[in-house]
C-alpha cells in the first residue's frame, strides 16, 4: 500500500489508537502512523459518543417488547441466534443518520454547511430507563 501512495505522491496518515498490539513500521515513505493518546479514543470516536448507546438501547427496546408479549401469552421468550441477528439487524437500521451525524459532530468532525443542519435530537441518546 505504501509503495502505491508513493508512486501517486500521496500522504496518507493512519490514526490507530493505541493498543499494545498495535505496533509501529518502518520503512513507510507515504503513510505516517499516529497513535492517539492514553485513554483518549473513548472521547475521540464518534461511536462512543452516542451511536452504540443508541443501539443498544434499541436492542433492549425490542428484546423487551418481545418478553412483554410472549409474557402476556403465558409464554417464555425463546431467543436463538438467529434472533439476536434481526434484533442486531432493526436496531442498526432504527440508528438515525442525525444519531451519526451528531456524534460525528461532537468529536469536531465537520463536513458541510449541510451537517450543520442536523440538531440534536436528544430523544434520540436517551437511556432506555428514560424512554420507559
Amino acid at each position: 500500500m505504501d509503495l502505491n501512495f508513493s508512486k501517486q505522491k500521496r500522504k496518507v496518515a493512519l490514526i490507530s489508537n493505541n493498543c499494545t498490539a498495535h505496533c509501529t513500521v518502518d520503512g513507510l515513505k507515504s503513510i505516517e502512523l499516529i497513535f492517539l493518546p492514553p485513554n483518549s479514543t473513548c472521547v475521540l470516536q464518534p461511536l462512543d459518543q452516542g451511536i452504540i448507546q443508541n443501539f443498544k438501547s434499541t436492542y433492549r427496546k425490542l428484546l423487551l417488547q418481545d418478553m412483554i408479549s410472549a409474557n402476556e401469552r403465558k409464554e417464555q421468550l425463546q431467543v436463538s441466534v438467529l434472533n439476536a441477528i434481526f434484533y442486531i439487524d432493526q436496531s442498526w437500521n432504527m440508528v438515525s443518520q442525525k444519531t451519526i451525524a451528531n456524534c460525528f459532530r461532537r468529536v469536531g468532525f465537520h463536513s458541510s454547511p449541510e451537517s450543520e443542519e442536523l440538531l440534536d435530537d436528544d430523544d434520540e441518546d436517551l437511556p432506555l430507563t428514560e424512554l420507559a
